[in-house]
């Protein structure tokens, strides 16, 4: 069996995890509720327990005063008894005894009364007619008295010229005292139902004094949050710690609304500033690449001129200045690509042209810079590579940079060019792999690496040099008719660079591309 089908033991929650989770529920049920509700709850149970605590004193102090005075007049019941009865026991007189205890019959609440000789014999006795049975065993030996749940019994021992002659017991029922409980907890029952239906009226309206100021500052707050309009404040309706939230909210208001606007204004400058920068880049291109073609012009003339006139000496000078002026003009090029895309005004050119052609052109013209550095290009075409209808110029120009890329990136190793069609989503794509066995990339120099004006370190541009925008200007070409690019790299094992383009550039997708460059 797999360890995924394998039972699992139960495992029973401990008894302190299940009663802790009902007081979970409570309390989050609790802090769900509105600030109105909450308070009116507070309100609520605040009158409620302070009416209950003042019910159960007062309560309280009436019963156990009840409870004394049913035992004061049962004491003097017993006092009475003992001087009317006391001779006679003495002197073993029984029915005058028993004509006494009678005359209790004017005394509703008394149940039995009982005169006990010292030994404990009944001397007398009177029982309420409405008790049947026998009368139960004292519970009380000697002087004091005891409530029983049904009954308050005393007992008083008597004496004859200090001698003792016996005890009067005496029995009396507590129904005045369960009526009064009765009573008070109807009348606490009725009182507290009074006073919470008072308590909710009242909560409903002193609560706004605390909720409303509250519910407004919310109101202001999702307000704020859902236009953005900085300029709404909350109105403020006095000077408690709910005022003075309010006056700090305001500010704060105030402070975001003050730095919106400063930060509107730089950005509208900052972005006056780029505009005019790329307008003029973007003009002085005629202007800056004139001059670099005469030279670079000149400098081919004059290696054939001095070569002429037998002067070969002079042919490296010539080459080198070549050279640097064909440097410098890539250069340029790219700073002016840049800023017409930075100004929207690179446009891109839909023509048809056979991909192994381009493919044949790029390779040839990347192959001196690939053998200067001993390095070897390979190049792996897939079936039905056909025609493509996009930029052609925009798309041998992000092939080179990034075959210069690999190369220049890569000593005495292989670069590879992949191409192959694919065909996702109803569509055809062009896909372009550049794989070089060069330096490869860190994670943190790959999360730059697209950024106009930066490459992986500062190192690696007094190394390699450059100016940082072949790959930003690739990606914004590639953007521009409908693509992308993307890299992986590991450090020291080289990278590789992918293009994926529509074979065929449709309008929609250069004009989205078109206004995003913009």
């Amino acid at each position: 069996m797999s360890a995924s089908l394998q039972p699992r033991p139960y495992l029973p929650r401990r008894p302190a995890e299940e009663a802790e989770r009902p007081r979970r529920r409570l309390l989050q049920a609790l802090s769900d509720l509105s600030i109105r509700r909450k308070l009116t709850l507070i309100i609520l149970f605040t009158t409620s327990v302070v009416f209950v605590l003042t019910a159960v004193a007062f309560f309280t102090y009436d019963i156990v005063t009840l409870r004394r005075r049913m035992v004061e007049d049962l004491t003097v019941m017993a006092r009475v008894i003992d001087s009317n009865t006391a001779a006679q026991m003495l002197f073993n007189e029984q029915e005058p005894a028993t004509k006494v205890l009678a005359t209790l019959k004017a005394q509703p609440r008394i149940i039995s009364a009982r005169l006990f000789t010292k030994d404990g014999q009944v001397f007398a006795s009177y029982v309420r007619g409405d008790q049947d049975g026998p009368l139960p065993a004292p519970v009380i030996a000697g002087d004091g008295w005891k409530f029983l749940p049904d009954r308050l019994v005393l007992s008083r021992r008597m004496f004859v010229e200090g001698e003792p002659v016996g005890s009067v017991y005496l029995a009396s029922d507590v129904q005045e005292l369960r009526d009064r409980l009765w009573s008070y907890l109807g009348t606490t029952l009725l009182i507290m139902l009074v006073a919470g239906v008072v308590a909710v009226l009242l909560s409903r309206r002193l609560q706004r004094l605390v909720s409303d100021p509250i519910l407004h500052l919310a109101g202001v707050a999702d307000r704020v949050s859902g236009t953005e309009d900085y300029s709404v404040r909350a109105v403020k309706h006095g000077q408690d710690e709910l005022g003075g939230l309010i006056d700090a909210f305001n500010g704060m208001l105030t402070q975001i609304q003050r730095r919106d606007e400063a930060l509107i204004i730089a950005r509208d400058k900052a972005e006056e500033v780029s505009r005019t920068k790329s307008a003029f880049l973007a003009n002085m291109s005629h202007e800056l690449r004139t001059p670099l073609n005469a030279v670079i012009g000149y400098s081919e003339m004059l290696q054939e001129e001095v070569t002429g006139l037998g002067q070969e000496g002079l042919v490296p000078d010539l080459v080198k200045i070549h050279g640097a002026g064909k440097h410098l003009l890539g250069l340029i090029n790219d700073i002016l690509d840049l800023s017409k895309i930075e100004a929207g005004k690179m446009n891109i050119h839909a023509e048809s042209f056979e991909v192994p052609d381009l493919v044949q052109d790029v390779t040839s013209t990347i192959q001196p810079l690939i053998e200067k550095n001993g390095n070897s290009l390979t190049v792996e075409s897939g079936p039905g590579l056909g025609d493509m209808r996009s930029d052609e110029t925009r798309v041998r120009q992000v092939l080179l940079n990034l075959l210069s890329n690999a190369s220049k990136f890569t000593s005495k190793g292989t670069v590879v060019l992949r191409v192959r069609r694919e065909h996702v989503d109803d569509r055809d794509w062009m896909v372009f792999a550049v794989r070089d066995s060069g330096i490869g990339m860190t994670p943190e120099q790959l999360a730059k690496l697209f950024r106009p004006f930066t490459q992986a370190d500062s190192s690696t541009t007094r190394k390699y040099g450059g100016t940082g925008l072949g790959l930003a200007i690739s990606r914004a070409f590639c953007n521009m008719m409908g693509g992308d690019i993307s890299v992986e790299s590991t450090y020291g094992q080289g990278s590789i660079f992918t293009v994926r383009l529509p074979a065929v550039l449709d309008e929609a997708a250069q004009a989205s591309a078109q206004a995003v460059a913009s």
